[in-house]
């Protein structure tokens, strides 16, 4: 109940490590949706913060799976369009490995979302 009521907290990448880290064990049904709506929206909507993901992401594999995991068929078409725009034309350096794994994911999770449609 708790991980469910704090989906809609999760509006910054350290407050969805900090989910990661405490509720990863929940990740199913509604929680997960609620976790790939977050990841979805931070790599659409909030890319001037992606330097902090690939920090986290290069200090905790674990959570870096989370991450890509929830790039998923459950987002929008545009909310995947719009990450792997970002991935592909606005990648900070260094973070070249994560923007591919990205736009990877988002390309993986719209193909997906097509063939249920």
């Amino acid at each position: 109940m708790r991980a469910e009521k704090g989906i809609d907290s999760l509006t910054d990448w350290g407050r969805v490590y900090r989910a990661y880290k405490e509720f990863s064990q929940c990740d199913d049904g509604a929680i997960a949706e609620g976790y790939s709506d977050a990841v979805g929206k931070l790599l659409a909507n909030d890319w001037t913060n992606f330097e902090r993901l690939c920090t986290l992401a290069k200090t905790d594999r674990g959570f870096l799976k989370f991450v890509l995991k929830h790039i998923d068929a459950t987002l929008p078409d545009e909310i995947l369009q719009k990450v792997s725009t970002n991935a592909r034309s606005a990648c900070p350096a260094g973070g070249q490995n994560l923007c591919r794994m990205v736009a990877s994911a988002s390309a993986k999770a719209t193909a997906q979302g097509s063939e249920s449609h």
